[in-house]
């Protein structure tokens, strides 16, 4: 299974702060994923950017003002182009990937995935919105791990890992080759 997503996106990660196995290319293939199962099109421009937790306090305080930490914030786009800027706590994605037992890695795209709802259009004001959205969430982090991890097994035929009903990959085998800046068209 692939995705197709219908338009363009000018797709930017910058790391801030550093995450000690964290693989820069699975969030290459997971947004032009969510925007694609999310029926988005047209010209997109998304910028990830992963940082401390002393950063997203002090946007937190300055936009939102709560003066407390928080694990993501979305800057989105005003004008012609979609999109907008995803702002991760490393350090609170890998607080919670403990909490939750799984990687830093897959708590850093669950926050992603977040984000991108949000860009799509999603709220999460109140708790039925929020349930909505946090199901949504899992929904395509699940879907995504499926459809990678099949590219990947069939890259590598000898590797003995197969799905994890929950989406966990801790247990991945080598990811398959992608290349450094896509850029999804029709």
């Amino acid at each position: 299974m692939t995705t197709s997503f219908n338009g363009t996106i000018d797709l930017e990660v910058q790391a801030e702060t550093s995450l000690a196995g964290h693989d820069e290319r699975r969030l290459w293939r997971l947004v032009p994923f969510v925007l694609e199962r999310e029926k988005q099109e047209g010209d997109w421009s998304v910028t990830v950017v992963l940082v401390e937790d002393a950063t997203l306090q002090d946007l937190h305080r300055r936009f939102m003002g709560m003066d407390e930490v928080t694990d993501v914030m979305t800057f989105p786009f005003d004008g012609d182009v979609a999109g907008g800027d995803i702002v991760v706590s490393v350090q609170r994605a890998a607080e919670q990937a403990a909490s939750y037992d799984h990687t830093p890695e897959r708590e850093i795209a669950f926050l992603v995935v977040h984000g991108l709802l949000h860009l799509c259009g999603w709220d999460d004001r109140d708790d039925g919105q929020r349930a909505a959205m946090l199901a949504r969430q899992a929904e395509l982090l699940m879907s995504f791990d499926a459809t990678f991890s099949a590219v990947a097994d069939a890259d590598d035929p000898d590797c003995s890992h197969r799905s994890d009903p929950t989406g966990d990959r801790s247990g991945r085998c080598r990811e398959p080759f992608i290349p450094a800046r896509p850029t999804a068209t029709p």
